[in-house]
Order: C-alpha cells, then sequence, then structure tokens
C-alpha cells in the first residue's frame, strides 16, 4: 500500500482524488506494470512475482471469454483473477457497459 500512496493517485490525507484524470498512471501500462506499480501480491509477509503459471491464465482469460479454472487452495489465483480486472478497468474502458452471462 505503501507504494500506492506516494503515487499521485492518492490525496495526502489518503483518500482518492475524485478527479478521474489521476487514474491516467495506469493507461498503456501492461499487467505486470501494474502490478508494479500497486505492488506484488504478499503472502506470509514475502512478496511473490507473478509466476508463469499466472500469466498463462491471464494469457487464456484474453484469448477465451470464458475459461474453467478447477483450483486448489492458496494458488493466487482469486487475487490474481481480481487484480486482473481491477487493471481492466482502470486501464481501459473494455469492461465498460459488460455484464456477466
Amino acid at each position: 500500500m505503501k507504494k500506492i500512496k506516494s503515487d499521485p493517485f492518492y490525496n495526502t490525507d489518503n483518500s482518492l482524488l475524485s478527479d478521474s484524470s489521476q487514474l491516467d498512471i495506469f493507461k498503456g501500462k501492461t499487467f505486470l506494470e501494474f502490478n508494479k506499480i500497486i505492488g506484488l501480491p504478499v503472502k506470509n509477509g514475502k512478496e511473490n512475482p507473478i509466476y508463469d503459471y499466472e500469466s498463462d491464465v491471464i494469457e487464456k482469460i484474453e484469448s477465451n471469454r470464458i475459461i474453467w479454472i478447477k483450483k486448489s487452495r492458496g494458488i493466487g489465483i482469486t487475487e490474481l483473477v481480481l487484480r486482473y480486472l481491477a487493471y481492466k478497468i482502470v486501464s481501459s474502458n473494455e469492461l465498460e457497459y459488460k455484464k456477466q452471462i
């Protein structure tokens, strides 16, 4: 969270800026760059990189509309998908007016 607070995305009182142009720091960034800006995932106090299998999941999401993931606990897929959706929301208008099928 420290990394975000130092970016212009936050006011000095740690509240979000109302000016949507502040989101421009995410425009044109890749998913990996987005993760560097917001901070990599942390588990048990250790920062983890985006692993190869996670990159494969993102690639499959990009190339297919629907994917199924049979997952086990603790592999980080839930956080990965939430991060990916956050990335899409702030970096493009691609998900605008979309709804779940």
